[in-house]
């Protein structure tokens, strides 16, 4: 099954009676992240997966934030914290 780039997209639902997530994808990128944490894998094709996440041994929690944008000051300071806090 070929989707077009226009057309692929990640679903992931919060289903509160079952307390479990589900996810419907056509991302590549997104199988290959969260296929390992499925419990049950109802659909599986070459760009295609859908199925409940096992949330008796991952804590699954999605959130959005937003994107910070940093100059190159801020981007050179976080670079040599980074660096420091490295054992």
């Amino acid at each position: 099954m070929k989707v077009l780039k226009e057309e692929r997209e990640t679903v992931i639902i919060y289903d509160y009676q079952e307390k479990s997530w589900h996810i419907d994808t056509t991302v590549q990128k997104h199988i290959k992240k969260y296929r390992p944490f499925l419990k049950v894998i109802e659909q599986e094709e070459d760009n295609y997966l859908r199925g409940y996440f096992d949330t008796d041994q991952f804590n699954m929690s999605f959130s959005a934030r937003k994107k910070q944008i940093l100059n190159s000051e801020q981007r050179f300071a976080l670079h040599a914290r980074m660096r420091h806090s490295q054992p």
